[in-house]
């Protein structure tokens, strides 16, 4: 099962309502509702097919977890589909599955939601919702159920730790945020699940799994009247609980100076390096003003031939070819936010180790030092035409209810719901001041953990360069924070 999302193109929405009636978005047959407990609803009218997608999320994951009882969640969502109050045994679900005619269903346990979804056809839409009622409402949590799904978990996080991918992951991860990693590595620890009981899962139930920490997605051939009034009946009798996030807080970064780490990576051919600076960037919690501005500016710095990326294809240290092979990245989140550059270099037989490191010295003593002081390194047609907005919500209404309501998910479980209602009027607004204090907090002469990734027997021939340059090599046993 999946564990992370990747962040799709922002929707537009501009105002919305509380009221029990329909209440239509900004965005052309989108209506959200909340409940009286609660559950706050969304609904995507799409009549070009004969089906409706529907997905229940909680705000919850390894953002949620300790040190203790990481990696719970993710078992928890595993036993979601081992039986439940109606579906007595895991055969039943997938009878009941096969009976709604759901050709695939899932579940995922990312840092900051859990989710679960299907698509049928729209006449089992109230079939559709009490499926997912039971199973998020009344599971059994049957031990028996538990010790064989915890040997299914813990063969899925083995074969996680093997992927280099999920290595390099987790060290930088744990690096960045070595108060709390946990909180950024939801699939867990073997040894927390091996020793779970059924105890801990309703301690989880209880605390998370509430209508006041829960959405509702559906999309598709559906009327949003009717879908409104079915969800109330079904899910209005769930019972609210306490806040989880009241005392919501941020994970906070820990290095106070630039950290090199060094991957040799079968993935890497012999004839580049891919390197990477990851920053400290603004998350909803701590800083929710400076996401807007951060995603403007990512904006600008992913073009092509902008100021930005020219720069740095021209510096002949970097021996990048072209736009390609560069990229900026800053994800939104509710609590860990990072901002990620990456290049491909050519020529990584010389001075790579040293050539990654003036990389991110340029970023953040040269580049950034420009954004601040030059109000036009950005050109006034950047700020114009810049590539957030309607076009986002035009390309998102042509594709299927799926991605659309995904998209939704995700901006519900990282910020709120005003934040991605006011996104495109708060980042339309945004001025060279504010791009500028963005460069300034959390660029500007900022630490980085800089990674190089190498060829293996390159590596091997050059290991006593990057040991003298004081890399640290990441393996499978310095990567994980519970090794």
């Amino acid at each position: 099962m999946k564990k992370y999302v990747t962040k799709l193109l922002l929707l537009v929405f501009l105002f919305t309502s509380f009221t029990a009636a329909a209440q239509e978005t900004s965005e052309k047959g989108l209506y959200h509702y909340v409940l009286d407990n609660g559950l706050e609803l969304f609904v995507m009218e799409n009549h070009a097919a004969p089906l409706a997608y529907i997905e229940i999320a909680i705000r919850a994951g390894g953002i949620s977890q300790s040190e203790k009882n990481a990696g719970l969640f993710h078992l928890y969502e595993h036993m979601m589909f081992k039986g439940n109050t109606k579906y007595k045994t895991a055969a039943a679900v997938q009878r009941a599955l096969k009976n709604l005619g759901v050709a695939s269903w899932n579940g995922s346990t990312a840092n900051e939601f859990i989710n679960y979804f299907f698509t049928v056809p729209s006449s089992s839409l109230t079939e559709g919702l009490e499926f997912w009622s039971y199973a998020v409402r009344d599971p059994l949590l049957d031990p028996n159920e538990l010790e064989n799904e915890k040997k299914v978990v813990i063969s899925e996080i083995s074969a996680y730790h093997s992927n280099p991918n999920w290595i390099l992951q987790s060290a930088v991860f744990s690096t960045i945020f070595s108060d709390e990693p946990w909180k950024l590595d939801p699939g867990g620890n073997n040894d927390i699940v091996a020793s779970a009981t059924v105890e801990d899962l309703v301690n989880i139930k209880n605390s998370f799994y509430i209508p006041n920490n829960a959405a509702l997605f559906v999309g598709g051939d559906v009327n949003p009247d009717d879908v409104f009034k079915k969800v109330k009946k079904i899910y209005g009798s769930w019972e609210k609980g306490i806040d989880p996030w009241e005392h919501d807080t941020t994970v906070n970064s820990t290095i106070d100076k630039t950290i090199y780490l060094v991957q040799p990576h079968p993935q890497v051919s012999p004839q580049i390096a891919q390197v990477m600076a990851y920053y400290r960037g603004p998350d909803i919690t701590r800083d929710k003003e400076s996401t807007y501005a951060a995603d403007m500016w990512s904006a600008f710095v992913n073009a092509p031939a902008g100021r930005f990326e020219q720069s740095l294809i021209a510096n002949p240290s970097f021996a990048i070819p072209n736009a390609d092979y560069l990229s900026t990245g800053y994800l939104t989140s509710r609590h860990h936010s990072i901002i990620q550059f990456t290049a491909i270099m050519l020529s990584p037989e010389q001075m790579i180790g040293q050539r990654a490191a003036y990389f991110a010295q340029v970023l953040s003593d040269e580049i950034a030092l420009q954004i601040v002081e030059e109000p036009d390194f950005f050109s006034e047609s950047d700020y114009k035409d810049h590539p957030i907005g309607p076009r986002d919500s035009q390309i998102l209404r042509a594709q299927r209810p799926e991605s659309y309501m995904q998209n939704i998910r995700y901006w519900w479980a990282v910020a709120d719901t005003e934040y991605y209602f006011t996104h495109d009027k708060l980042t339309d607004s945004i001025t060279q001041k504010e791009i500028s204090q963005f460069s300034s907090s959390y660029l500007l002469k900022k630490p980085a953990v800089v990674v190089v990734l190498i060829n293996p027997d390159l590596y091997a021939q050059q290991k006593s360069d990057y040991d003298a340059l004081g890399y640290k090599e990441i393996t499978s046993d310095s990567a994980f924070w519970w090794k």
